[in-house]
């Protein structure tokens, strides 16, 4: 969806916004690059940083149909296969933020100087608004989670998981589950033995006090 005509068509940057959660809900990677409609489209902070660096479009490295890598001004990020990749999750901090009533009140506003050679984005954070997130670091607000991406990437500190994780975690769910199949016939036929060695025991023990 684009933004209204006259700022689409003043803006020096468009990007996809668009985050879709893993399956529990639970944001743990964003896009750099994504898909819309066939074109690639960049996400919120790649595309700061070009606009900032006065750059081009990120350079794609791809293997076959899959993304591998995005090249962004001096900065080089691998990428899972659709484009995404780990965000390095710290706790919600609210000293990451500046309220908007400090910069536009006339009495002792924030000096401009405390926003020189920074990136800074612009975002709502209210409890009551809709726009927060589940990360495996708790409850944030979005306008955060693109904050720590950038954080991320400018520090070179994403989070890695290699391509074959996921199968292997469903290998070992897979065989985790068959242990109880495997086990518990073992263990039934082991209590069973344990039973019978136990009427083994009191019979013959009972034997020698009757005779006695």
């Amino acid at each position: 969806m684009r933004g209204v005509p006259v700022l689409d068509q003043a803006a020096t940057a468009h990007r996809n916004i668009t985050v879709q959660p893993d399956d529990d809900g639970v944001f743990r990677r964003m896009p750099i690059v994504s898909r819309l409609s066939g074109p690639l489209a960049p996400g919120l902070v790649p595309e700061m940083l070009r606009v900032a660096t006065n750059g081009a479009f990120p350079r794609i490295l791809f293997k076959g149909n899959d993304i591998k890598a995005a090249g962004i001004g001096e900065y080089f990020v691998a990428t899972q296969r659709d484009g995404t990749v780990w965000v390095n999750f710290s706790p919600h901090d609210d000293h990451r933020f500046i309220s908007a009533q400090y910069v536009l009140r006339k009495n002792h506003p924030v000096s401009p100087e405390g926003f020189r050679n920074k990136l800074v984005f612009l975002g709502v954070t209210a409890l009551g608004l809709p726009d927060q997130r589940n990360t495996p670091a708790g409850i944030m607000p979005g306008i955060e989670i693109q904050a720590q991406l950038l954080a991320n990437i400018l520090q070179q500190q994403l989070a890695r998981r290699p391509d074959w994780a996921q199968g292997a975690e469903r290998a070992l769910t897979a065989l985790v589950g068959m242990l109880p199949n495997g086990w518990l016939p073992l263990l039934q036929d082991r209590a069973a033995w344990r039973r019978v060695g136990f009427r083994v025991v009191a019979v013959g023990g009972r034997g020698p006090g009757v005779g006695g």
